[in-house]
């Protein structure tokens, strides 16, 4: 419990950790700012009751979402409604990353995850390019689906929208090449994050041989303040 917690405070630091998502519909985080920097409305301002019964909110109430980032009709990424927004929508995606991936600045060409949105809508297949199958690291046009690619070079995913060629809403890795620290004390870990699967890949080089796994949960979010990093 939080005594073994604290036992480990020589060889541990609690750090806040990003709010991210695993899945946009399962999102439970608190970030409440659009991409265009908009605050984001309540939900129980927008939604009815009936509203509620074809919506997915992961929250017990709209009163306990709040004016939080959700996708309870599963665009692909966690959005909300505006009132003020500037160039009058009624709602936006948020600024909210995908915790489970992350891609190299200089290798952005080999990020083969599976994010679908780009900073304004969601994908359209790569079938519709000309891009050959090398290009991509599916090995080919029809195994990269819709996914954030980045087959000509560009240097960060990106994807074909109905507004034309977008950047995806991806982070860098933190660090230019994934690989273990060697001052990780692995065992700790292993123990205290990696047993409940809460751990993002940002996190690397810290990785204790699990670069390029999903160890990222739904839960992440809920236990963010809790992720323990070893020096």
């Amino acid at each position: 419990g939080m005594f073994f917690l604290f036992s480990l405070a020589v060889v541990v630091r609690v750090v806040i950790c990003q709010d991210c998502f695993f899945k946009s519909s399962l999102y439970i985080g608190h970030v409440n700012i659009t991409i265009d920097n908009v605050t984001c409305d309540r939900w129980d301002a927008h939604l009815s009751h009936s509203d509620l019964l074809t919506l997915k909110l992961p929250d017990v109430s709209t009163s306990e979402a709040s004016n939080y980032c959700r996708d309870p009709d599963e665009k692909g990424h966690p959005w909300c409604y505006v009132s003020n927004d500037p160039h009058h929508k009624t709602w936006e995606f948020c600024d909210v990353l995908f915790c489970r991936e992350c891609y190299f600045a200089n290798r952005s060409h080999e990020y083969n995850g599976y994010v679908t949105t780009s900073i304004n809508g969601n994908c359209l297949a790569w079938t519709g390019t000309s891009f050959p199958d090398s290009s991509f690291p599916d090995g080919s046009v029809a195994r990269a689906h819709n996914y954030c690619r980045d087959p000509d070079n560009r240097g960060y995913p990106h994807c074909h929208t109905t507004h034309g060629v977008l950047p995806c809403l991806i982070a860098k890795c933190n660090h230019s090449v994934c690989a273990d620290d060697p001052s990780t004390l692995c065992e700790i870990l292993k123990s205290v994050i990696c047993g409940v699967k809460d751990i993002a890949q940002k996190l690397c080089p810290k990785t204790c041989g699990m670069c390029g796994k999903s160890l990222t949960t739904a839960s992440f979010v809920r236990f963010r303040n809790l992720i323990l990093q070893v020096k």
